[in-house]
């Protein structure tokens, strides 16, 4: 039963638009990455804030802003890779997106899909919305300008669609011109003899159809069309700008890249302007498919027409871009990062135009490959992301980054603190070993120095200032201690004290034999006997405290004048072994923590009566006892548990997030803020007390690597990263561009690049792996010549790195391109075109062991035990058997599927992708009496990813913990820089099934798109079976969801069954989903 989440969302983004989508009064930039909607408000300060998301069932391929008749705001039409368009606004009072027009179907089975893809677009007037899918055939959805028909509407903003026919098929571009009698198209097309025209059509809304207008132009380039205010249109070719209207036709030379995005310049300020969003007709920013940022300058005069363009400097590769106020640009990429940029004021010539980056939107598509890592501090992804001129490496890890700026090396450290004394920075480390304790003071300047008046000859507990701020207090072993600066003061009980802590001048100590002793800095005021030893304690006010006892319970006691009142008692599974009342950074209440010596982790609500509910969160951090400790980090509010792993444990968007601390051997940790040594805590090992800077405390946190050119494949050692790169000498869009490919070896502790080869010329690096029993790699290559479709020839090279210099061992060429490598029991199996060969090593060179054809082309391998899973590109997969040198074939799947990876899930059974974006799961039943049967694959499920899966890998970036709902197994990456994690239910399949079916039946979708028929699969040879998808996606979203939607969820409302769980138990279950990524 397999489930499927993503470990990181889709990154790309292909559509935006900037409009007044939320109030009259705001600036809202709408972002498409794949299947999500994010809105986002601008401002001058914070530049683009993220309101609210909303996921789709369906892949967008268009995004649009219009606005409706009578309205003050503007509404968003969404199309769908399913032919299906629909439109959302903003629920003002509600807060939320809502649904408009619900789905509409404008699918033409008969008809051919578009070569240009599907093109959305709004007439300048809000009359109509264009939508091209088919060749020949155009969608045209009225837009509703009236009171009258509105109010009769169903939508009550869109009349229903019509189809139109043109006669261009091979259509380049459209748009919309600004033509104030009637809507009109432009249509840029190429004829059989692929010479490029632009024709122009009115729209006749009254009687459903298309007329030809007058203005056309005959034998341009092909480009992108930008319409201008004067009912004109530009041209961007290759290398020309061309303009076309009725009364002028003009070109010019001005391009050296075909444009891929632009934007006009706006000349209003939004947040100003309460009714439109106005653009200057004359100005534009251009970017072209280099990367490079243009302002595009035209003047019309009676001498005829002038137009400029001025670069302004360079960005990523852009795939769309709005123009915001004050001459800044959204500029949303597929290839890189996106960004708001700051472009100088256009139009100012000589003035030195530059771009500055003002915010950066991470972007990881796409992913051409990746390896995982695990490391003591947590497990981190690796991707080989961009393409082009934007490749890089990109380092996802779930940890906080930590530079350690100074160590100090003491032994024997059992606990530290520190504390603000008479300062605005920390100026005090309390550093507690098992039988004294040691202080430094550290001065203004960063200077350290031993101070003797609070060393002692005993471990100290807690530390903490008291008196508003005036004397500090230490808890010891052996007593209490009141330091003003000047002079010492000391309190001792008659037995050793075993915890302690406070609470403003309030303090509480626990004595051996279970003795509570209360106390207003040094003057005691009441004591209270427990029936048993305290493990630890902790204040709630200064009225409350919680006693965790040895006998796995925790007392509830009332502070009084004179007294101490146990309110409650209540009982744990094992001994509680440390509490902390807490609230998060954006929680309102406290919680009560609690960790027990098992290594579970608590969470209680206080009730009505200020009392611990029944727990609300249980989660297993570890297998040993674990301790707690809140800290203020970086105005973040935090806790760290520390047991046999470290972790920061953080609030982010309603979850708890579990970061790895990147030490596997810390003690204690305190916050340490010193304005001269620029740390922000201090943490001590067995051997060392450190100081560290820390960075953002998130949950996934994503480094990049520059490397030149883009990264394509990649492989590890224990030191180095092998990276496969590949460049175009010449920038995108000539013809005589030529291939330079290169292995890059990158250290992994400084991620700095220490040595690289370079393969020859039009050689396309295909291929790598690291062969761990001579420390070698081999890489496959092939040749990709211009006048070839396919390479004919290539090589494997083997390489050893010694002294951080690479050596080239020896190479062998093959009859075809290395498209894929697998080591295995010291083989190296290989695709190579249509052939599987394995290769091993001996004396130093290659040998040829064994050969088998495939049906057409080998795309992906994977080994099973002794057998070897091959990807087709067009005949599904098959399953080889090597022995005594011979390979044969043992099973096939005989349906057509175009293979894009393939890997192992378990024995015999196999998850494959498609260029489609469906995932299969084959099963090799080795069981059957039939021969037959036994050489046939037989399909135990397929469901539909929506994206196209690039590399799937064995590998899981934690191990689940014992009763598990999901058992991780595999990790797929994809085009549009997603990263999906692939799991086994086992067990507990029906009850998450049942589960989703709820969640399907009580979740408002958005646009009113099934869940249900997204994830089916959309492949034409998919089988008639039900579908055992569970879509983790919707389960680990259920924490976001508003109340009432858990209750429905619960109870099983809209004929779905009840599942007999509290909504707090929903909760836990989804949180418990998202850990196993996070």
């Amino acid at each position: 039963m397999s489930y499927v989440s993503y470990i990181h969302k889709p990154s790309s983004v292909r559509h935006a638009v900037v409009c007044q989508f939320v109030d009259s009064v705001s600036c809202n930039v709408i972002i498409a990455k794949t299947n999500c909607v994010e809105i986002y408000e601008y401002s001058d300060e914070n530049n683009l804030q993220l309101i609210t998301f909303t996921n789709i069932f369906g892949r967008i391929v268009g995004l649009k802003a219009f606005r409706p008749a009578l309205s003050s705001t503007d509404h968003i039409i969404i199309a769908t890779d399913s032919f299906h368009y629909f439109t959302i606004f903003w629920d003002s009072e509600n807060q939320t997106i809502a649904n408009g027009m619900k789905i509409q179907d404008c699918s033409v089975r008969s008809l051919r899909e578009s070569q240009s893809g599907p093109l959305l677009l709004v007439d300048p007037f809000q009359r109509v919305v264009c939508l091209h899918i088919y060749q020949g055939l155009l969608t045209i959805i009225p837009i509703i300008n009236s009171k009258k028909r509105r109010l009769n509407s169903t939508d009550g903003f869109l009349h229903d669609n019509f189809n139109v026919r043109i006669k261009e098929l091979d259509v380049v571009d459209i748009c919309m011109l600004h033509t104030p009698s009637v809507p009109t198209l432009a249509v840029l097309y190429r004829d059989s003899k692929s010479v490029v025209h632009l024709s122009t059509y009115t729209i006749n809304v009254r009687e459903c159809e298309i007329d030809e207008d007058n203005l056309y132009c005959h034998d341009i380039e092909e480009g992108k069309l930008i319409a201008h205010s004067n009912g004109g249109v530009f041209v961007f070719g290759e290398m020309y700008v061309y303009y076309i209207s009725k009364e002028l036709k003009a070109s010019k030379s001005l391009l050296s890249y075909p444009i891929s995005a632009f934007t006009g310049v706006l000349v209003s300020d939004p947040l100003e302007d309460l009714f439109s969003i106005k653009y200057d007709p004359n100005h534009f920013f251009v970017t072209d498919e280099s990367g490079l940022i243009y302002h595009f300058y035209s003047e019309f005069s009676q001498d005829g027409l002038k137009m400029d363009l001025e670069k302004l400097g360079e960005s990523s590769i852009a795939t769309c871009m709005v123009s915001l106020p004050h001459n800044k640009v959204f500029l949303g990429s597929h290839y890189g990062d996106s960004a708001v940029l700051q472009l100088d004021n256009p139009g100012l010539a000589n003035q030195g135009l530059n771009i500055q980056t003002l915010q950066v939107f991470p972007n990881i598509a796409p992913i051409s490959d990746f390896i995982v890592e695990h490391e003591s501090s947590g497990s981190s992804i690796i991707t080989c992301s961009g393409a082009y001129k934007d490749g890089s490496l990109r380092v996802l890890k779930n940890t906080v980054p930590i530079q350690d700026v100074g160590i100090i090396e003491m032994d024997s450290i059992k606990e530290v603190f520190s504390v603000s004394f008479h300062a605005d920075y920390d100026n005090y480390i309390i550093i507690s070993f098992p039988s004294e304790t040691r202080v430094l003071h550290v001065s203004s300047e960063g200077e350290f120095s031993i101070c003797d008046e609070l060393s002692c000859d005993s471990s100290t507990l807690s530390v903490g200032i008291v008196d508003e701020g005036n004397q500090i207090l230490q808890v010891t072993a052996s007593g209490l201690r009141l330091f003003d600066g000047m002079k010492l003061m000391s309190w001792s009980p008659e037995a050793n004290i075993t915890s302690g802590n406070m609470y403003k001048n309030l303090v509480c100590v626990a004595l051996t034999g279970g003795t509570l002793i209360f106390l207003r800095m040094l003057e005691e005021i009441a004591r209270f006997q427990c029936n048993a030893e305290i493990s630890c304690l902790d204040f709630l006010d200064d009225s409350t405290c919680f006693i965790g006892l040895w006998s796995s319970s925790i007392l509830v006691l009332r502070i009084g004048q004179e007294n101490i009142q146990q309110l409650c008692q209540f009982e744990l599974k094992d001994v509680p072994r440390s509490l902390a009342c807490f609230s998060f950074s954006n929680q309102v209440n406290d919680f009560l923590y609690v960790t027990t010596n098992d290594g579970q982790f608590l969470q209680y609500c206080f009730g009505k009566k200020g009392l611990p509910d029944a727990v609300c969160k249980v989660i297993r951090i570890g297998n040993t006892p674990v301790s707690l400790k809140s800290l203020i980090l970086n105005g973040k509010k935090t806790l760290v548990s520390i047991a046999e792993t470290q972790q920061f444990i953080h609030m982010e968007s309603n979850k708890l997030v579990f970061s790895p601390f990147p030490s596997k051997e810390i003690v204690s940790i305190t916050r340490f803020c010193h304005p001269n040594i620029n740390t922000s805590l201090v943490y001590c090992t067995g051997s060392n007390l450190i100081m560290a800077s820390l960075g953002v405390i998130q949950g996934l946190t994503i480094q990049t690597i520059p490397v030149e050119g883009f990264p394509r494949r990649i492989c590890s050692s224990d030191k180095h990263y092998f990276v496969l790169c590949m460049q175009l000498e010449d920038a995108i869009g000539n013809q005589e561009q030529s291939l330079k490919s290169s292995l890059r070896v990158f250290d992994k502790l400084t991620l700095e690049e220490i040595c690289h080869f370079v393969f020859d010329q039009n050689e396309m690096v295909e291929s790598i792996i690291y062969l761990e029993t001579s420390s070698n790699v081999v890489v496959g290559t092939g040749y990709n010549y211009p006048d070839q479709d396919t390479p004919d020839s290539g090589r494997l090279l083997m390489f050893t790195i010694d002294k951080d210099n690479l050596d080239l061992v020896t190479t062998y060429k093959v009859q075809g391109s290395v498209n894929t490598l697998r080591s295995y029991n010291g083989l190296i199996i290989a695709g190579i075109n249509a052939t599987v060969s394995v290769f091993v090593v001996r004396e130093g060179s290659f040998h040829v062991e064994g050969c088998l054809r495939t049906p057409t082309y080998t795309i992906d391998l994977c080994v099973d035990d002794n057998d070897i899973v091959v990807g087709d590109l067009m005949k599904s997969i098959s399953v080889i058997n090597y022995s005594e040198s011979q390979l044969s074939e043992l099973a096939r799947d005989f349906k057509p599927i175009w293979v894009s990876s393939v890997e192992k899930l378990e024995r015999h059974k196999y998850f494959v992708c498609d260029a489609d974006g469906n995932a299969f799961i084959l099963l090799r039943d080795v069981h059957s009496p039939q021969i037959a049967d036994r050489k046939r694959l037989r399909r135990l499920d397929q469901y539909f990813l929506g994206e196209f899966v690039n590399k799937t890998r064995v590998a899981a970036l934690r191990n689940p913990l014992e009763g598990s709902f999901v058992h991780p197994k595999l990790i797929s990456v994809t085009v549009d820089g997603a990263i999906m994690l692939v799991g086994d239910a086992h067990d507990y399949a029906d009850i998450l099934l049942q589960l989703q079916d709820n969640v399907r039946r009580a979740l408002p979708s958005t646009g009113g798109l099934s869940h249900e028929v997204w994830r089916k699969c959309h492949s034409e040879v998919a089988e008639d079976l039900p579908s055992k998808l569970i879509d983790g996606n919707l389960l680990e979203g259920i924490v976001d969801m508003p109340l009432s939607i858990k209750e429905d969820i619960v109870q099983g409302k809209n004929g779905g069954l009840p599942l007999n769980i509290s909504v707090n138990e929903l909760v836990n279950l989804s949180e418990s989903l998202a850990r196993l990524h996070s």
